[in-house]
């Protein structure tokens, strides 16, 4: 996937919160809501951590597309 690459991601369905925190800072919170595009620019792997908290409401379904770019590999 190379060196810290940028990242996109869509979310279908559900709305559910997303959580993303400098390492070692405080989180902030968003809603990703159908359709939403989430861009990770190149970088924020290795300085941020993030999730879609686990919780105990019960939820819709949801489906979350990850694009990455894809370098070298077998042809």
């Amino acid at each position: 996937m190379g060196l810290n690459p940028a990242i996109a991601s869509v979310s279908l369905g559900a709305s559910r919160k997303f959580q993303i925190k400098p390492i070692g800072g405080k989180p902030t919170d968003f809603w990703l809501e159908h359709g939403s595009l989430l861009i990770m620019l190149p970088g924020c792997q290795s300085t941020h951590l993030h999730q879609v908290p686990k919780t105990k409401k019960l939820v819709g379904c949801r489906i979350n597309l990850t694009f990455r770019p894809h370098i070298g590999g077998k042809k």
